[in-house]
This record gives C-alpha cells, sequence and structure tokens, in this order.
C-alpha cells in the first residue's frame, strides 16, 4: 500500500495566512465603519488612524490576494535566490 505524502505547511505560510486574513479582516471592518460614501476623504478615524472606502478596497484585495498566495510552494529544485 502506498502512504499518502503529507504537504509540509511552513511557518512563513502559516504567518502569510494570518497576514492576509488581519488585512482581509481590517478591509471588511473598515468598510463596515466607513460605508461607501466619501470614497476618498478621510471623514472616519478607526484606531486612530483616518480611513476611507479607497483604503478598505486595498485591504480587502491584498487580504485576498494573500490568502490566494499563501499555499504556493516554489518549484521542485528551487532554493531561496536561484529561481
Amino acid at each position: 500500500m502506498a502512504q499518502a505524502v503529507r504537504a509540509r505547511v511552513q511557518p512563513t505560510q502559516v504567518l502569510a495566512g494570518l497576514v492576509a486574513l488581519a488585512f482581509l479582516a481590517f478591509g471588511i471592518v473598515g468598510f463596515v465603519r466607513t460605508g461607501w460614501s466619501n470614497f476618498t476623504g478621510h471623514d472616519h478615524v478607526l484606531g486612530g488612524f483616518g480611513i476611507n472606502p479607497l483604503h478598505n478596497l486595498l485591504y480587502v484585495v491584498a487580504g485576498a490576494v494573500g490568502c490566494c498566495w499563501r499555499g504556493r510552494r516554489p518549484p521542485r529544485g528551487c532554493t531561496a535566490g536561484s529561481c
């Protein structure tokens, strides 16, 4: 019987996933706070920082991209700096 090969998850992949989820959460919370009004203005403050829907959109996009890329592995045979 062949044994199933388990993919090893590196600590950096876990950290990347957590950072991506944090970006996604900050973007969603920001949209709850600001809505879509005044797209580029700084009328709202969250945690001492001026936020607007444009920032929130960028956080959501960055979080979504990070969630998609966090599990990617380099091609076999690549080492740091060689690919």
